[in-house]
This record gives structure tokens, sequence and C-alpha cells, in this order.
């Protein structure tokens, strides 16, 4: 029965045949029979000792396997086939063994989902940059359609959310006129101050951009009568070609703290003002007629 099952196990060695031999007086294992010239030479008086053969397995492997076959080996057996004497197993080491058997690789940390544009689109309406922390947006999210997301946050007046987009994320000035300059046009018209303060300090703005679309956005603070956006505005270096566009605004919308801002800052006089002549007399509102009279044609 052994002799069979350890051919298999040992790769065809050649082992001792049990079934064939005889024990002596203390119940050992006598030499194969035909092998006396390959064992060890005793007499008669002395113990039978049994020496492995060439190309055969010694008694130590002989045990070891029968252990393993009865199962006392706590399931190594096939990992000891494999390894041999200088098993990890065999050593005291079993856990070595267990360790690479029992826990599985660990699995790569999925990336986190995408919020969709929708969601993020609404936390940037509301103001919502604790959401927009944990929402895994990213720069491509954020130009998208021309910036959508950083014109929204400014017509919303949320300077804290076009804060924290400045610190995270490298935008550009490119970014900051997308749109046509939307956002300081948009920051204009409502009068955002905050939103202007952070474009002169982030947006890298230049005066022509503040010209865009035949200084629409000039035209629309003198409009709206709102003197701190006109000084604001002027802070990118209008010239006195600029203050001319819009004394027509001024004048129709009249408001006096305007005109006298564009009359000091650019020394305009009556050769500026001289196509208005005529609502000194025209003009249905007493205030332009006496402002050019008093302060322009006196």
């Amino acid at each position: 029965m052994f002799s069979n099952c350890c051919s298999r196990c040992f790769g065809g060695r050649r082992t001792i045949e049990y079934s064939s031999r005889q024990t002596d007086a203390g119940g050992r294992l006598a030499p194969p029979v035909g092998e006396g010239d390959r064992s060890a030479s005793v007499n008669s008086n002395s113990p039978v000792v049994s020496q492995p053969l060439p190309g055969s397995v010694s008694s130590s492997w002989v045990s070891f396997h029968e252990g393993s076959v009865r199962g006392q080996m706590d399931g190594h057996d096939s990992a000891l086939s494999r390894t041999g004497l200088d098993s990890p197993i065999l050593n005291g080491h079993s856990h070595a063994s267990s360790a690479s058997i029992d826990s599985p690789p660990a699995l790569p940390a999925a990336d986190p989902p995408q919020p969709d544009m929708a969601t993020v689109t609404q936390w940037v309406a509301e103001g919502n940059v604790s959401s927009l922390v944990t929402s895994g947006i990213t720069i491509n999210m954020i130009r998208e359609d021309d910036c959508a997301l950083l014109r929204l946050a400014a017509e919303n007046n949320h300077v804290h959310v076009l804060d924290w987009l400045i610190t995270n994320f490298p935008l550009t000035s490119d970014d900051f006129r997308a749109g046509n300059n939307a956002i300081l046009r948009s920051a204009v018209s409502q009068n955002h101050v905050d939103i202007m303060a952070m474009l002169k300090e982030h947006g890298g703005l230049t005066l022509e951009d503040i010209r865009t679309n035949t200084n629409e956005a000039l035209k629309t603070a003198v409009t709206n009568g709102d003197l701190d956006m006109v000084k604001r505005l002027h802070a990118y270096g209008l010239a006195v070609s600029d203050a001319r566009l819009v004394l027509e605004l001024a004048i129709k919308n009249f408001n006096e703290d305007i005109l006298n801002f564009l009359k000091e800052t650019h020394n305009l006089d009556a050769r500026d003002f001289g196509s208005f002549r005529n609502y000194v007399f025209e003009s249905s509102d007493s205030r332009i007629s006496t402002w050019l009279k008093t302060t322009i044609f006196c």
C-alpha cells in the first residue's frame, strides 16, 4: 500500500517494500530482501538498522507521509509535499503558509463617483461650499460651457464660492473673461462690488476686457447711476475717450456725482460737451440745464 503511494508522491523514487520485510526481536524493520549489499553490515547479535537506499526516501519521510495521509498535518499536506524539508511549516513557521493562503490580495480603492453637472450647478447657485468640497468637482467641469459655474457664482454674488474655486483649482484669466467677460458684466449690472474686488485681485483682467462690447460695463454703471462702479472701472485705466462715450448717458440719466467725477478725472470742458449745448435750453429736466450752465457753459 505505501509503496505505490510513496512512488507517486515522491516522483517515482524507489521505496522500501514493507510487505516483504521482517522485523527483528525488538520490532525493528530488517533490511529489504535482495538489498543486503546496500545495507549496513550487522551481526546476528546486533539490532537490525536499515540504511536508506540510494535514490530512496528515508524513514523520516515515510513517517511524515503517513502523517499527511492520515490528515494529521492541519491541512498543509499538499504544501508540505511541494516544499520539502525546508518548508516553513516543517521548521515551525506554519503561519507563513497560512497567511499566504488565508489572506486574499487587497483590492485597489475605487475612484470616488463623479457628481452630475446638474447637482453641482445647484450647489453653486445655493453657495453650498461644504457640498462642493466633497463633490469630486474637476477643473473640466468648472470650465464647461464657457465657465458657467464661475459665472453662476458671480451672478449670485457668492464670493466665498469663488474664493474656494480660486484656492483649489488652477484658474486663469481666460477663465474669468470667459463668455465675453460675462462675470465682469454681471458684477457691474448687479452692483456686486465684492465680485469686482475679486476680479481686480485674481481675475487678471486688462483694460481691453473693461472695454468689451464698446465699453458696455462703463455704460451700464453710468446708466445705473453707480458712481462706485464707475470708479472701479476707471482703476483699470479708462481714458478721456472712454468718458466721452458715456457723457450723453450721464446727462440723460442725470447723476451729478458721476458727471463731476468724469469732468474732473478727464479735465472735460465746453469742447467735450459742445454737442450737448442744446440741452441747456431743450432739456425738460431743470437739473440738467442748470448743471450745464453753471458748470460747463458758464
